[in-house]
């Protein structure tokens, strides 16, 4: 994958609608700033964090919930706390009324936002690890052509190539919002390049809009993908 330079941001990124603005996080921060990011956060926001058994995993969804909250202020303009969010019928979350699209994935201690104007998107990001059912979960969830490629790579490449295909599937399937009842194995988009352009059909699979996946180095010893609805035109 093209080795990307992650800058800090400017003050007030513009927004065009050929953009897509793809953020990374730190997820690992001191009790103050902990503290302190918790209390932009909403009511149910804080319910939902408080359901989380382990402190650590509380303390990664008040940041995540935070920073996205600061990075849509930054489009949106107010304060993050005044930030509306909501979510479709699917679950997934939305600004009311706003043509703002956005998606989310952590991992591994760092979180990567993707963020587009009137373009449906999705990200999904994944720490390199040995996956010990890959075999048995490419069986079920990738597509023909997927499994026979990913049985083509070599072996010690096969690793990373197996997340690169899940997160691209899961990238395509949060830009989508259909969640859980995707049907996994029909969508069959992986093919071991670092981008692509691609059609699906079908209801659930997007009505026959176009798409692009796109590997993203999110940073050593992590493997992310971003679907974008639309042509290579961004």
């Amino acid at each position: 994958t093209k080795a990307m330079v992650w800058a800090a941001p400017p003050s007030g990124p513009p927004l065009g609608p050929r953009d897509v603005h793809l953020w990374r996080g730190a997820l690992e921060r001191p009790p103050h700033e902990t503290a302190a990011l918790s209390m932009l956060l909403a009511p149910m926001e804080l319910a939902r964090r408080d359901r989380f058994v382990f402190e650590p995993d509380r303390n990664r969804y008040a940041i995540a919930r935070a920073l996205l909250r600061i990075i849509l202020a930054r489009y949106l303009g107010g304060p993050p706390e005044e930030v509306r969010l909501a979510e479709d019928e699917k679950g997934k979350p939305l600004v009311p009324g706003a043509s703002l699209q956005f998606n989310v994935s952590h991992s591994g201690g760092i979180t990567l936002f993707a963020v587009a104007l009137g373009r449906r998107v999705g990200v999904d990001l994944e720490r390199e690890r040995v996956v010990s059912e890959a075999e048995s979960i490419a069986a079920r969830w990738f597509g023909p052509s997927e499994r026979r490629l990913l049985e083509a790579t070599p072996a010690s490449e096969r690793e990373r190539a197996f997340l690169e295909c899940w997160t691209s599937k899961e990238a395509q399937v949060k830009a989508l919002g259909a969640g859980l009842q995707a049907p996994l194995a029909q969508i069959d988009i992986w093919r071991g390049v670092a981008q692509r352009n691609y059609r699906m059909g079908g209801r659930e699979m997007g009505d026959g809009a176009s798409w692009t996946l796109r590997q993203i180095a999110a940073g050593e010893g992590f493997v992310a993908s971003l679907v974008v609805e639309g042509d290579d035109d961004w």
